[in-house]
């Protein structure tokens, strides 16, 4: 897994991690669609079976199971009018 955090997304998640009490940016699967498995940036713990890597001292993790997708992404955010929203591009 190669994943890294937009340097105008790093504060923002660092914040959040704080606000939440929590230590790891996961990407989650939340379902599958004709381009391939649907995902959300969640604030959550590193588990068992994650794999992990770190960028600007965030761990970002993703089950094992979907964790292979992502061999160079990019997370990144949008503001607008219902908050802060992640992807990844």
């Amino acid at each position: 897994m190669k994943v890294t955090i937009d340097e105008k997304t790093v504060e923002i998640i660092k914040n959040m991690l704080k606000e939440q009490n929590k230590t790891a940016v996961r990407i989650a699967k939340t379902g599958a669609a004709c381009g391939g498995i649907e995902k959300e940036i969640v604030m959550d713990e590193e588990k068992e079976n994650d794999d992990v890597v770190v960028d600007h001292d965030i761990k970002i993790v993703a089950d094992k199971s979907i964790s292979f997708f992502f061999t160079s992404a990019l997370i990144t955010h949008k503001e607008g009018i219902n908050g802060i929203r992640f992807k990844i591009v």
